[in-house]
């Protein structure tokens, strides 16, 4: 698998609930290591090209309802490096 690089993005709920630091030391401890983080209102071009594959396999309209979840607050945008990263990653759900 090899030592890779993924964006992560952490959902407007969990900030609001303050379970940023509780996912980032998940995230940790799969040993991945956070290159970089920030919180953000992330724009719809960027969610549209970090959601591509989902909004292809759910359709258009449960990818909309992603797309307008995912800009209804600040996000953490948070780039992961580690062996196997991608599925460590997808596995916690991030």
């Amino acid at each position: 698998m090899g030592n890779e690089r993924t964006l992560a993005i952490l959902k407007p709920e969990t900030l609001e609930k303050g379970l940023e630091f509780e996912i980032l030391d998940k995230i940790r401890g799969r040993g991945l290591q956070v290159v970089d983080l920030r919180r953000m209102v992330a724009s719809e071009s960027l969610l549209r090209r970090h959601y591509e594959e989902v909004i292809e396999r759910v359709g258009p309209v449960i990818g909309d309802q992603i797309i307008n979840y995912m800009t209804s607050g600040p996000v953490m945008v948070v780039v992961l490096e580690g062996e196997g990263a991608v599925k460590s990653g997808r596995e916690i759900g991030v």
